[in-house]
């Protein structure tokens, strides 16, 4: 009976410790389970954090998040449209944030008003008046051809002016000029128009290469996917032009 007694006591003691094993192997298994059904949900954050990343870091997605998000200190340009005999476009704009890609020395050109006038509907000679400031430390060290430009919606080109008194080598540090330019241009169909200013590379070898014109440091204006500075936007009512158009 003593011995029977001590064995007893012994299954007692040792059935506990097995059901605490098992209840240790059940807890185990569990924390197993739910790592694995964790793990690749945190593995698919990460992978997805890491082609965002390698997205983001791509001169498209850079452009992409430069445009959706522009600088808060940026005034967008404002423009005025005054209908008459003639159509009379007046813009004010503000200088850019400077690029830390910027080379403070060299010149920083502005646009900083523009005033078209020009008939719709018939031929007329078109007056151009821009105001520019200089607001780098230097003068320009090379005289580039100044170009107006025209478009229309359709992509073709309507208008292209060489702006022959404008000289931007003249503008000092600092200094501020307005130029004047008027030259006939043709009647104007039904459609939608931008008013755009083309300054080429003055090597020949890029001077029809966009991606090497010069873009002006005003807010909203440069473009760098076509190379042009945009001035304006205007349109015209088809139901408003002549019999000629048809």
């Amino acid at each position: 009976m003593g011995q029977c007694t001590g064995h007893g006591s012994r299954q007692k003691v040792y059935r506990p410790m097995l059901v605490s094993s098992q209840l240790k192997l059940t807890i185990a298994a569990l924390i197993c389970t739910v790592f694995h059904t964790i793990s690749p949900a945190n593995d698919y954050v990460r992978n997805e954090a890491g082609y965002a990343s390698s997205r983001q870091d791509s001169p498209e997605a850079k452009s992409q998040l430069a445009a959706s998000s522009p600088d808060k200190n940026e005034s967008a340009p404002r423009c005025a449209i005054t209908m008459g005999e003639e159509i009379t476009i007046s813009c004010d704009y503000t200088p850019s944030v400077r690029n830390e890609s910027e080379l403070k020395p060299a010149a920083r050109i502005v646009l900083n008003h523009a005033t078209l006038s020009f008939k719709l509907h018939d031929e007329s000679y078109m007056l151009v008046e821009l105001e520019f400031t200089n607001e780098g430390q230097s003068s320009m060290s090379f005289t580039p051809e100044v170009f107006l430009a025209i478009d229309n919606d359709k992509g073709g080109n309507v208008v292209r002016r060489v702006l022959g008194h404008v000289n931007l080598a003249n503008l000092r540090a600092g200094q501020r000029a307005t130029f004047s330019e008027r030259f006939l241009v043709g009647a104007f169909p039904g459609g939608n128009y931008t008013i755009s200013i083309s300054i080429p590379d003055p090597d020949p070898a890029r001077k029809n290469l966009p991606a090497y014109n010069m873009l002006l440091a005003s807010a909203g204006v440069p473009d760098p996917r076509t190379g042009l500075n945009t001035v304006a936007h205007f349109s015209v009512a088809k139901a408003m032009h002549s019999s000629r158009e048809k």
